[in-house]
């Protein structure tokens, strides 16, 4: 029996994980590709056969089916070259897994809803970006540019969204699909679903730190800026300062006790006090 042999090798340094191992397998991978496009996918999503047939009106989005008949060099300024090209095609998934408890249905709920309503509107006002799986992207476009994911420890814990930085940055035009959706399945326990909000925080404490957030932040103009401010950095910030000032109003009210309350039944009664005085109310 004769033994596999492989036809490619790489030489590596040493530890070929620098990174927290995702961005490093894309970096590595990246190399191995043929072809025009990508989609960037994680191990536990799924697909459908029905989708995988929408593939060919997906690579349509890129808008490069319908090529210009005007020379580039002869026609400078013409209105087919106005438009910028489009580097990221964005779409949502189904977590399937989400039938398991209340707080798994909730979490999925939350997900679903920023890869679909907030996405949308994001794209709508030109300021989404590209929060991972299973989006599309150029990959001749993206690879010639800066790459598809960054990998520095302590910097790029969300790796995805400096992709879609670069593209923003250059030129670039990301747009959501609605048709397009990838199945995911993840374990959405209590501790699972905080410490993937732990990272979204981290993550974007870490983004403030790059070059990235400088460049967006120095050369935007009012109207992109305040789009990408409010989108991304800011959500964070202002739910930062919304704690910092409830914290501070019941530290600073004198013999004010505030107190909340949720009771686990059909009805949710709210209770009230303030200066010794209870308020409460009820709702079905």
């Amino acid at each position: 029996m004769a033994h596999r042999r492989s036809k490619f090798r790489i030489e590596l340094p040493g530890n070929p994980v620098l990174d927290d191992g995702k961005s490093d397998n894309q970096n590595h991978a990246i190399i191995f590709y043929c072809g025009e496009y990508l989609q960037l996918i994680d191990a536990n999503p799924d697909n459908y056969l029905e989708e995988c047939l929408k593939i060919r009106n997906v690579l349509g989005e890129f808008e490069e089916y319908a090529v210009s008949c005007q020379s580039l060099y002869a026609q400078w300024g013409h209105k087919e070259f106005k438009k910028n090209p489009v580097t990221f095609v964005g779409a949502h998934e189904y977590i399937f897994s989400k039938n398991i408890g209340i707080l798994d249905d909730l979490a999925a709920g939350k997900e679903q809803t920023f890869g679909t309503l907030t996405a949308r509107s994001l794209a709508w006002i030109g300021a989404k970006l590209h929060y991972g799986h299973p989006d599309f992207l150029n990959a001749i476009d993206m690879n010639t540019r800066g790459g598809v994911s960054k990998a520095q420890k302590g910097l790029h814990l969300n790796e995805d969204i400096y992709a879609g930085m670069t593209a923003f940055g250059r030129g670039g035009r990301i747009k959501h699909m609605e048709y397009y959706q990838c199945g995911k399945g993840r374990d959405l326990g209590f501790s699972t679903i905080l410490n993937f909000q732990t990272k979204i925080g981290t993550g974007m404490g870490e983004q403030m730190l790059s070059r990235e957030y400088y460049y967006l932040g120095t050369q935007l103009s009012i109207d992109r800026f305040l789009t990408f401010y409010y989108g991304h950095p800011g959500f964070h910030i202002h739910n930062m300062l919304i704690i910092l000032s409830v914290q501070t109003s019941g530290k600073t009210s004198r013999g004010n006790n505030l107190r909340f309350c949720i009771m686990p039944a059909t009805s949710a009664n709210f209770c009230l006090t303030v200066n010794n005085r209870a308020y409460s109310a009820s709702f079905w």
